[in-house]
């Protein structure tokens, strides 16, 4: 399982960085959130940025249907 950012549907608030710092960051370049390297899908505080996402366009993904 992974996390996924719609990029095209996020706000680019920060809601879920400052939630779950330790799964999302704002990206320097993009402006918008993106997922950390190593993030743990399971991690209860993805969860909670998740649902707090104003866009709901962060999603758990299973791997095989990348």
């Amino acid at each position: 399982m992974s996390i996924s950012i719609d990029q095209s549907s996020c706000l680019c608030c920060g809601a879920c960085a400052a939630i779950c710092p330790q799964a999302f960051e704002i990206s320097a370049t993009e402006g918008c959130a993106v997922v950390k390297a190593g993030a743990n899908p399971e991690d209860p505080a993805v969860a909670n940025a998740i649902a707090a996402c104003p866009a709901a366009c962060i999603s758990l993904v299973l791997d095989d249907e990348k």
